[in-house]
Parts: structure tokens; C-alpha cells; sequence
């Protein structure tokens, strides 16, 4: 009864001077990142949505790298 739900997984952190909703996820997967980007197109359909990727480890994102190229190909702008 007391469980507030899972930390930095899609959590609102706030909005912005301009009025930007910020969100934060620790997704840190391909698989997790497409399952939230999917979320994030489905409830903000009339919104622009930017991406600010920060990768977890090299060595993940070096081998799984073609799979995290392919997570964001629904996002207009990714920041890296």
C-alpha cells in the first residue's frame, strides 16, 4: 500500500520556463527504451518530443549500438 511506483522510470521531473514537460527514464536498453518511446507518442500525440540520450556503458552501447540507432527512429530530434 505504501509502494510509490518505480524510480526515474518515466518520471515527471517537472516543466520548463517554456513550458516543456521533462521527464526522466533510466532505460538503458534498446528493448525498455522503444517500450517508453512508445508511451511517451501515444500520450503526447500532439506534442514534439526530444530526445536526450546519455548511454549507460560503452561496452553495451557499443554492441548492442545498430539496436539504439533503431529505438529513436519514431523521435524527430535526439540529442546525444
Amino acid at each position: 500500500s505504501k509502494f510509490e511506483g518505480t524510480w526515474r522510470r518515466f518520471q515527471c521531473l517537472g516543466t520548463t520556463k517554456g513550458g516543456a514537460l521533462v521527464y526522466d527514464d533510466y532505460a538503458h536498453h534498446p528493448t525498455e527504451i522503444k517500450a517508453t518511446l512508445s508511451t511517451l507518442i501515444k500520450r503526447f500525440t500532439d506534442k514534439k518530443i526530444i530526445i536526450i540520450f546519455q548511454p549507460h556503458t560503452y561496452s553495451r552501447t557499443y554492441k548492442l549500438y545498430s539496436d539504439f540507432v533503431n529505438s529513436f527512429q519514431n523521435i524527430e530530434e535526439v540529442l546525444k
